[in-house]
């Protein structure tokens, strides 16, 4: 009489398969809501599919959207332009004016041309436009103390952006730019 064992019983196969395929199919649910693919429990997934398709004509859209007309708030809580238009619940990107920056002579580039963009809550696209004079001056005069060796460096814009963009939250406080966006940065 030879027996032979099995490390698993049969019966309980079945059911371990069906355990993992259901975790596996839970966990890729759980991250599609997290990440807005899924519009369930108000997740981020209720933008159409044509924004998803072009994300930069949705940015130019939204950017556009956001200086076209004044906004009033709704009883659920969205945006309503004065002439029935829907406002756009993304970012908004606030231009900041030029900024050139005479380098000293006998440094090889005679000036730099910096031009950035701020990217704000729609909520708070009003509030950092007035305060563009403060955050352009923080940003003359950080530039003006870089030495052009530093702005020469292929890591400069780098460094530069994450110096900037800190100082442009300082100014507008907690919460309000979520990132800077550098246009142009031209050394002459």
């Amino acid at each position: 009489m030879t027996a032979t064992v099995d490390a698993v019983p049969a019966r309980t196969r079945p059911p371990i398969l069906l355990a993992a395929l259901l975790l596996i199919l839970g966990l890729g649910a759980g991250f599609g809501v997290v990440r807005g693919v899924l519009p369930i429990l108000g997740g981020a997934g209720g933008q159409s599919a044509a924004s998803d398709a072009h994300p930069a004509a949705d940015t130019q859209e939204t950017a556009t959207a956001a200086h076209a007309a004044p906004t009033g708030e709704t009883a659920s809580g969205h945006g309503v332009a004065t002439d029935g238009h829907a406002t756009p619940s993304g970012p908004v990107f606030v231009p900041l004016a030029p900024i050139l920056v005479m380098l000293p002579p006998g440094s090889g580039p005679h000036h730099l041309r910096f031009v950035a963009q701020l990217d704000v809550e729609p909520a708070h696209a009003d509030e950092v436009s007035v305060i563009t004079p403060r955050i352009i001056d923080a940003f003359n005069a950080y530039l003006r103390a870089v030495e052009v060796n530093e702005l020469q460096d292929p890591a400069a814009l780098l460094r530069l952006r994450s110096q900037l963009l800190r100082r442009a939250q300082v100014i507008a406080g907690v919460g309000m730019v979520n990132d800077l966006l550098v246009m142009e940065f031209v050394l002459n």
